[in-house]
């Protein structure tokens, strides 16, 4: 009959509908899916990075104070030094103490002079040395906590990308396991209207 004619058309229609779904939802699951493994391996790097990043940082920072203690040590020792020559000689009333601001790398006329001459010079390239040892370092602090800073927030960004996509995922499989049922209900009623169809056309021969 038309009616069991056009029924079975709409089952056909309604099934092909159902499938076209499915497929999108499921193109769409393996899209999501390649792109979460991507991110997963981002992220992967970027603990990675922080991690080779922070021990190097540890290791910079060792080094500095070493160094640090070493320069600071030389002014200190330096200074003590050259406190006690000037004492010396100026109770003696061997030199007059020169001022820094006058200082002179050329001889001396007196033993106790040169020695003070080369003392200053030696506390100048101690303080030149402190003075850079120190600006790299805060450079370097500087440039790890931008980077760290950078990479916190770039792990956030893709930390929920992660979770968007895995919650998108999780709701294309579950409306592509309804359409499934759905298409497979469907699929049960054409198969009885087609056996309909069947035995009507038996009557007929």
């Amino acid at each position: 009959t038309k009616k069991s004619t056009d029924k079975k058309e709409d089952k056909e229609s309604e099934i092909e509908g159902l499938s076209a779904k499915i497929d999108k939802a499921e193109s769409r699951i393996a899209q999501l899916k390649e792109q979460v493994a991507d991110l997963q391996s981002e992220l992967a790097n970027i603990a990675k990075t922080t991690s080779e990043m922070t021990e190097m940082r540890s290791q910079e920072h060792a080094t500095f104070e070493v160094a640090d203690k070493d320069y600071s040590d030389g002014v200190e020792g330096v200074q003590m030094a050259l406190k006690v020559l000037r004492d010396y000689y100026a109770d003696n009333s061997f030199i007059q103490a020169p001022a820094p601001e006058t200082s002179t790398h050329s001889k001396s006329s007196s033993a106790g002079g040169s020695i003070i001459s080369i003392l200053e010079v030696a506390l100048e390239d101690f303080s030149k040395m402190l003075t850079e040892v120190r600006e790299e370092e805060a450079d370097a602090a500087d440039k790890y906590e931008q980077e760290m800073e950078e990479a916190k927030l770039d792990k956030t960004a893709k930390t929920g990308d992660v979770k968007y996509k895995t919650q998108e995922i999780g709701q294309l499989e579950k409306a592509v396991a309804e359409n499934k049922d759905s298409r497979d209900a469907v699929s049960e009623e054409l198969d009885a209207v087609l056996e309909y169809l069947s035995k009507l056309n038996d009557q007929c021969i």
